[in-house]
């Protein structure tokens, strides 16, 4: 990557700050060598200077008429004193690289690179050539911590939560990113500054999420369905259905036909694509559960994904086969529009669709526990393994849901509310750190 001039990389930055620390080094070991020398000096001066001071006092002891004498003696005194005046500025010299070399083996080790976090720390005294500096948001540095942002909410977030409520929710997530040491805050910012400037690329880090999630349930589909693996009733069971009332619900067969082809596609394919390295289902299968290893929020997007688009992965692959590629191939959703522009992408009907799907999908699971425990065991035969273990009564149920309007398992709306209010409490105090650090 090459980035502009005004935005540093990264990189370079630390790159700079590592040959003013050698430029430093270099300065200190030259003040060392001074200070050895000046020490010598001194030491001869000091010592010159004491049998000086024993002539004189023999000299002035002596009661003598001659003229010449006297004025020996005088020219003795004289030189004594011119002696203790280069002594007295030597110890003066002495003091000061001695200051120095403090000064600048401090600045030193205050200088801090790790790799780990993705910010440059400074911290130095007026007096060394590192200076005090906010580090600035560069292109790099932004697409680094979208990238830490993004493996916190996969690997903390996304299976509980596909959507961000608001802006506390974005706030939080950032917090929580930072207390558990995904991200640190840049040198120089508050965490107030930073949670606010980080509000729309968290945002940003979800919808991209998701929208790997979706191109892979598609690819996979895409991928299967010539070559025959894709069940010929598909969607079928999975399909969403329009009640009396008219509101869109889990059809009323869905989980309860065992050996579903449908069913068995579903699992291995669209929710595997979900979120593939916290999943691990070709690992796990044949020992967990199916409501271990996706969470009710996965098997809820994972059908509303189905019912969102699956018409439109027919339609693109007709036009494929007629040699059509590119815009000529995209049809919109019905919840989501790639070309509309919008960065959130899903409409306030599918996100409360979503929410609704999470509890139908809550209770169904309960009462389908007995499926799960018979597709286990059907994995294990297939792979050959002897497991005649049951599922306890603590893995049937492992989810602690409450029936609420949006599905928020882990209360963390009320958690990432509390943070707001302590962040809003320390940042005076914050900034207060900031200007005694930019002081030292």
């Amino acid at each position: 990557m090459n980035p502009p001039k005004q935005a540093t990389a990264l990189k370079q930055i630390y790159e700079a700050q590592q040959e003013l620390v050698r430029q430093n080094e270099s300065e200190i070991a030259d003040l060392k060598h001074r200070l050895e020398q000046a020490t010598k000096r001194q030491k001869g001066l000091v010592a010159q200077l004491a049998v000086s001071k024993e002539n004189y006092e023999e000299a002035a002891s002596k009661s003598v008429a001659s003229r010449n004498v006297t004025t020996g003696a005088g020219n003795l005194e004289e030189t004594i004193r011119s002696m203790a005046k280069q002594v007295a500025k030597f110890e003066e010299h002495i003091k000061n690289l001695n200051e120095k070399i403090g000064k600048s083996e401090e600045a030193t080790e205050k200088f801090t690179f790790t790799k780990k976090l993705v910010h440059i720390k400074v911290h130095t005294s007026q007096s060394s050539k590192l200076s005090c500096m906010t580090v600035a948001m560069t292109k790099d540095l932004q697409k680094r911590l979208n990238l830490s942002i993004r493996s916190y909410i996969r690997d903390k977030m996304y299976s509980n939560n596909k959507f961000i409520r608001n802006d506390v929710w974005a706030n939080g997530i950032t917090v929580s990113a930072l207390e558990e040491g995904y991200v640190s805050v840049p040198f120089g910012w508050t965490d107030l500054e930073f949670t606010e400037h980080m509000k729309p690329h968290i945002k940003r880090c979800y919808s991209d999420i998701r929208h790997n999630s979706q191109s892979l349930a598609r690819k996979h589909f895409m991928e299967d369905n010539p070559r025959g693996h894709v069940p010929d009733t598909f969607p079928g069971s999975l399909g969403l259905t329009v009640n009396g009332e008219g509101k869109i619900g889990l059809n009323p067969d869905y989980r309860k036909a065992i050996g579903s082809e449908e069913f068995n596609y579903f699992i291995d394919r669209t929710l595997a694509a979900l979120n593939p390295t916290r999943s691990r289902f070709k690992e796990r299968k044949h020992k967990e559960l199916i409501s271990k290893i996706y969470s009710v929020p996965d098997e809820a997007f994972g059908l509303l994904i189905i019912y969102n688009e699956h018409h439109v992965w027919l339609d693109q692959e007709k036009l494929k086969m007629q040699g059509d590629k590119g815009h000529k191939i995209k049809k919109r959703k019905r919840f989501c529009n790639s070309s509309s522009g919008s960065k959130e992408g899903w409409s306030v009907e599918g996100v409360r669709l979503f929410y609704d799907l999470c509890r139908e999908v809550k209770k169904r699971r309960e009462e389908t526990i007995t499926m799960e425990e018979e597709i286990k065991q059907a994995f294990v035969v297939e792979l050959g393994e002897l497991n005649t273990s049951k599922a306890t009564p603590g893995e049937r149920v492992s989810y602690d849901f409450t029936d609420a309007e949006v599905w928020d398992p882990d209360n963390l709306m009320g958690r990432f509310r509390e943070m707001a209010k302590r962040d809003e409490l320390a940042d005076q105090s914050n900034e207060e750190k900031m200007e005694i650090i930019g002081k030292v």
